[in-house]
């Protein structure tokens, strides 16, 4: 196939049709060779398009411009996407961080929960059982006291003698 040459600059008004889409093709009865073949004369058409484009000066400069915002474009956007690793980072930690808090947090509840259930439950019957005095109180002083000078009056109180008749 000879190659296609170069066409000659043209001004915006011309513009190539785009080609037809394969269920346009198909619906036509259009064997795969013709397919083909209109696919690399659609891609020559862009080519020639393009060239022509890149030939007129103010063409060439909008597509400068073009591509200058693109890749203003691609920078803003990797910075974001450098902002967003980051901050995907911090976050990363802060939810390891409230994850052990807050497994903390459970561990803590839970040993309080035993605690209290340790304190408020009865042990072994323990409330069950009566517990009996063997030896009364008497009325004297504690068996710590020293016994000298005591006088009956700090044993026994004197309302409670009764009284005594001589005769």
């Amino acid at each position: 196939m000879p190659p296609l040459a170069a066409a000659p600059p043209s001004s915006a008004q011309d513009t190539v049709p785009p080609p037809p889409s394969e269920a346009d093709r198909a619906a036509q009865g259009m064997s795969q060779r013709q397919m083909a073949v209109d696919l690399i004369i659609g891609h020559a058409r862009a080519a020639q398009a393009v060239a022509a484009i890149l030939d007129n000066p103010e063409d060439t400069k909008r597509v400068n411009l073009l591509r200058a915002e693109q890749d203003a474009a691609y920078a803003e956007l990797a910075n974001s996407r450098t902002k967003q690793a980051v901050s995907f980072a911090e976050l990363t930690a802060a939810r390891a961080e409230l994850a052990a808090s807050q497994s903390e947090a459970t561990s803590l509840k839970e040993r309080c929960g035993i605690f209290y259930e340790n304190q408020c439950t009865p042990r072994g019957g323990v409330n069950d059982v009566e517990i009996e005095d063997s030896n009364p109180v008497s009325p004297g002083p504690p068996p710590s006291q020293p016994v000298e000078n005591i006088v009956v009056e700090d044993v026994v109180p004197l309302a409670a003698v009764p009284p005594v008749n001589i005769d």
